[in-house]
């Protein structure tokens, strides 16, 4: 499968670009080939800003032995998360038997790294309309 292999290399350039010497408190990863039916809350309104935390778009529960988080979009708080998401999570698609889902990887290296850092769920955080709160991040993957 040469998904995962791709998607590793764009979080490595991501890594490059941005996170390497930890000049940014945020950096926000989404891909570009996904539809998200829901908005992105504010990064001022987020409640963990002290600490390093990777919020993602869902974070389920345990499959594979980890938990299972959303690889198609994140919020990335701090140097630690930055590092975890964008280089050891890169490192592990690369690595990875072609069955190993993507979301099982995350969220391993998430839970089992020295780095730990939080995981929030960002269904939590976003509501499609008030009367409506959101019960699940939709994602479509768009076929060009």
């Amino acid at each position: 499968m040469r998904v995962p292999r791709r998607q590793a290399r764009g979080l490595r350039r991501c890594w490059e670009a941005t996170a390497r010497e930890g000049g940014y408190e945020w950096v926000v990863r989404v891909r570009t080939d996904v539809y998200h039916g829901f908005a992105l809350p504010s990064l001022r309104e987020l409640p963990v800003l002290r600490e390093d935390a990777v919020y993602a778009g869902f974070v389920g529960g345990v499959h594979c032995g980890a938990p299972w988080v959303d690889d198609r979009v994140a919020l990335l708080h701090g140097a630690r998360a930055q590092a975890l998401y964008l280089r050891r999570f890169a490192s592990a698609l690369t690595e990875s038997a072609t069955r190993t889902a993507p979301e099982c990887l995350l969220g391993a290296v998430l839970r089992n790294g020295s780095l730990r850092v939080r995981v929030h769920d960002i269904r939590s955080l976003v509501a499609e309309d008030a009367r409506n709160p959101c019960t699940k991040a939709n994602a479509v993957i768009v076929r060009k």
